[in-house]
């Protein structure tokens, strides 16, 4: 059980978050859904450990996290290969999402090469290469066709099958495609 009580988050006089209360099994993804602003990046980055909260605690047992942000933030030196493989912790989820990502044949590839959906495609490699014990997925599928992120999502739902997965989109299809259940911030 992965759980946030009270969280409260401010930028200046801004209050962004206050008082969540958030609950996530292992195996029941959770899909954040509000308009842009109100709060899910940051809720996540919290979830993530990146942000600290102002306000409420976090119970996660200080599990390892795997992370796909809004940007993909790949090492421009490195390949789409080395990229992935750099912090990998699991080969055989590393070589199941790059096949389900299409990216055999680009993994010699830098990111200034590859178009934005093949880059985003990398990153969620990434992400399951370090195979945490926690997925944060924050807008994992902008810029994937439908196909292709269909097959990602059967390799990613295998992968988080004993985990705890929470992310955040704006298309409800992409929470049903990880059979994630839905909480609305606002």
């Amino acid at each position: 059980m992965f759980e946030m009580t009270g969280i409260a988050k401010s930028y200046g006089d801004r209050k962004i978050l206050d008082g969540v209360e958030l609950n996530v099994r292992e195996g029941e993804p959770v899909c954040l859904f509000g308009p842009s602003g109100c709060g899910k990046t940051t809720l996540l980055s919290i979830a993530a450990g990146l942000t600290i909260p102002d306000e409420g605690k976090i119970i996660n047992g200080k599990k390892s996290v795997s992370c796909v942000f809004q940007e993909d933030r790949l090492l421009p030196w490195c390949t789409a290969g080395e990229n992935i493989m750099i912090s990998a912790r699991n080969r055989k989820a590393a070589s199941a999402m790059t096949e389900a990502a299409g990216l055999c044949e680009y993994l010699d590839y830098y990111p200034n090469e590859m178009s934005g959906g093949m880059r985003r495609r990398t990153a969620i490699a990434r992400a399951a290469a370090f195979d945490g014990d926690i997925y944060i997925l924050d807008e994992p599928f902008t810029g994937i066709d439908d196909e292709r992120k269909e097959k990602i999502c059967v390799c990613l739902r295998k992968l988080v099958r004993n985990k705890i997965c929470l992310m955040a989109s704006h298309d409800i299809r992409d929470a049903e495609l990880m059979g994630a259940g839905i909480l609305k911030i606002f």
